[in-house]
C-alpha cells in the first residue's frame, strides 16, 4: 500500500473516531437539556401550586386594640347621697358591736384592737349609685363574680382580694359602690351593699354565686373591723 494512502486512510480513521464521539457526547448534552428542561417545567409547576396554596391561606388578622368583653346584665339603679348612706348604716348602730359605730375620716382614723372594738368607718364618696331592689344586687353580684377565675390561694389571693375584686367590678361595669369589710372579730373580708329600699346586705364574695345576707341575719356579728364604703 502507498504510504501516503495508508496515513492518509489513519488520519480518516481517526477522524471518523472523533467525529463519533463528538456526536455521542452532543446527543447527551441534548439529553440532559431535555430533561433539565422537563425539570425546569415541573419546578415551574411546582411553584405555581405552592403560590396558589399560599394565595388561598388567610392573611393573618390584626390583634384586637381590646380584649372584648360580654355586656354585663342590666340592672336598675339609684343615687343616695352620702348623709343618706351614713344614716341608713347608723340605723343600724346596735348591730356595730359595743362601742357602737363610729363616723372617722383619715385624718382620725383609729384602729379597732379588742375583738369587741366595734366597727370603724371610712366614707369614700359624695354620692352613692346602688342597685334598686335585691335582686338588681344579686345579679350584679353574680355577674360579677363570675369573672373571677382565678383560684383561691392563702395569702395572696384569698377572701380580702375576691371582696375588693367583687367590690372593683361592680365600680367598672355598672358605677355601682360595693363596700368592702375587714372583719376583725370573724377573720374574714366581705363585701357590704345598700339597696334602694334601705336594706343593707352583706355578701359572701368567695362563694359562686356569692350568697347575700341581710345585714338583720347576723351571719356576721360585725363586732370589731373596717368598713370601706
Amino acid at each position: 500500500m502507498n504510504p501516503i494512502q495508508a496515513l492518509f486512510d489513519k488520519f480518516v480513521g481517526v477522524y471518523k473516531a472523533e467525529a463519533l464521539s463528538l456526536r455521542a457526547e452532543k446527543e447527551r448534552l441534548i439529553t440532559e437539556l431535555s430533561r433539565a428542561q422537563q425539570d425546569l417545567v415541573s419546578s415551574q409547576d411546582f411553584i405555581q401550586r405552592l403560590q396558589e396554596k399560599l394565595n388561598r391561606v388567610p392573611a393573618p388578622q390584626p390583634p384586637p386594640s381590646s380584649l372584648p368583653t360580654l355586656a354585663p346584665p342590666p340592672i336598675a339603679t339609684v343615687q343616695w347621697s352620702a348623709d343618706l348612706v351614713d344614716a341608713t348604716l347608723r340605723s343600724w348602730v346596735g348591730k356595730f358591736g359595743r362601742n357602737g359605730y363610729p363616723i372617722i375620716n383619715y385624718q382620725n382614723a383609729r384602729v379597732a384592737t379588742d375583738k369587741r372594738d366595734g366597727m370603724v368607718r371610712f366614707p369614700q364618696d359624695a354620692i352613692y349609685t346602688l342597685p334598686t331592689t335585691l335582686y338588681d344586687l344579686g345579679t350584679m353580684v353574680t355577674w360579677a363574680r363570675s369573672l373571677d377565675t382565678r383560684p383561691w390561694t392563702s395569702e395572696s389571693y384569698d377572701c380580702d382580694n375576691r371582696a375588693m375584686f367583687l367590690a372593683t367590678m361592680c365600680a367598672y361595669h355598672y358605677n355601682v359602690n360595693v363596700g368592702i369589710v375587714s372583719d376583725g372579730h370573724a377573720a374574714h373580708a366581705y363585701n357590704l351593699a345598700i339597696t334602694g329600699d334601705g336594706k343593707i346586705y352583706l355578701v359572701e364574695p368567695e362563694d359562686i354565686p356569692p350568697t347575700t345576707y341581710p345585714l338583720s341575719v347576723q351571719h356576721y356579728p360585725m363586732l370589731s373591723g373596717v368598713i370601706w364604703f
